[in-house]
């Protein structure tokens, strides 16, 4: 089980589809799960944007900085070193 991750998109919570205590009960449940934008398209917005903001709603919800690295970092980073 070691290999599997599971990805969720920050687009969900851009277009309202899930909301901040939903999608943080989602990276709660399992412990190799990574948060993409899943934008680049002309209408989005662009990654620093999406970061930026991702960034201030998971610390506004009562992530630490330590698990936004571990969420946004190191995860994904694992993910592809694997």
């Amino acid at each position: 089980m070691e290999q599997v991750f599971i990805e969720l998109t920050g687009l969900t919570y851009i277009l309202k589809r899930r909301t901040p205590k939903e999608l943080l009960t989602a990276i709660g449940a399992h412990p190799r799960v990574i948060l993409s934008s899943d934008l680049g398209q002309p209408a989005n917005p662009d990654i620093e944007e999406w970061l930026t903001g991702t960034r201030a709603w998971l610390r506004s919800n009562g992530v630490s900085e330590r698990e936004i690295r571990e969420l946004l970092v190191e995860r994904p980073s694992s993910l592809i070193a694997s």
